[in-house]
């Protein structure tokens, strides 16, 4: 899926490695005689992440480099197969909180939801195929992306409703300016948007099969049941109940990649 590493007009490049590794760093360096080659490939891989909390990595950055000058943008590695153990980490079933495999189906308490979803991105995927996401920076605020690409900070309130359900209210507030500047002549609006989903939780289906002994994990579907946005003109905008799922990550943005 990557388009910028050294590649042949067809067939394969035969290549070296060497990796080294330093703390928590792992540098690899590629290098070939094919002249489609050119320079040294220099993959700096860090901030092995466990996605799903299984105790095994499956996400990481990578900083690639051609040559001695030649900085590439930076990538979100994946292991797809036979991931190795995160550092540190045991896998155990009884480490891991009840929501997640088996055959409970209840949603998670005030305690887990700060435990295992607070500091993660929520990605909501609705049946229209338009998607939205949600930082939980605490376990009162969070940073969003309005539709003009600004980052707008709200918080929220997370409430266990029974087994299977909770409620998961937002309020964010923001201004709009109208002119070229905040200066005289400009108008300056506010805006309050409260939005409430209503969450139904289930188990996934195991992430292998039993040989790996890895869990499901927590699955949400949410019914948007309130979405309304006040300005300080009085303007009151609604819009149409919506249904979905809801997916939590550590890092959305590989969703874009």
């Amino acid at each position: 899926m990557e388009k910028t590493f050294p590649r042949p007009a067809s067939g394969l490049i035969q290549a070296t490695y060497v990796a080294v590794k330093s703390s928590g760093t792992l540098t690899v360096t590629i290098s070939s005689t094919d002249s489609t080659f050119g320079e040294d490939l220099v993959l700096v891989m860090t901030g092995w992440g466990d996605t799903d909390g299984d105790g095994l990595i499956d996400q990481f950055a990578v900083q690639p480099t051609l040559g001695d000058d030649l900085p590439l943008a930076q990538m979100t590695g994946q292991f797809t197969e036979n991931p190795p153990a995160l550092p540190g980490a045991v896998v155990s079933t009884s480490t891991l909180p009840i929501f997640a495999g088996g055959d409970s189906n209840r949603s998670p308490t005030l305690s887990e939801w700060n435990s295992y979803v607070v500091g993660k991105q929520l990605v909501f995927i609705y049946t229209d195929g338009n998607f939205s996401t949600l930082k939980l920076d605490t376990s009162s605020s969070y940073t969003t992306i309005d539709e003009q690409g600004n980052s707008v900070q709200g918080t929220y309130d997370y409430d266990r409703i029974d087994d299977s359900t909770g409620r998961l209210t937002i309020l964010e507030s923001k201004s709009y300016v109208y002119g070229q500047s905040q200066t005289s002549g400009s108008t300056v609006i506010t805006s309050e948007r409260r939005a409430i989903f209503s969450l139904n939780f289930y188990n996934t289906d195991p992430l292998y099969d039993s040989y790996f002994n890895a869990l499901g994990g927590l699955g949400i579907h949410f019914y948007m049941t309130t979405d309304e946005e006040t300005l300080s003109s009085g303007t009151v905008t609604t819009k149409a109940a919506a249904y979905g799922r809801l997916r939590v990550y550590n890092d959305a943005s590989v969703l874009s990649e």
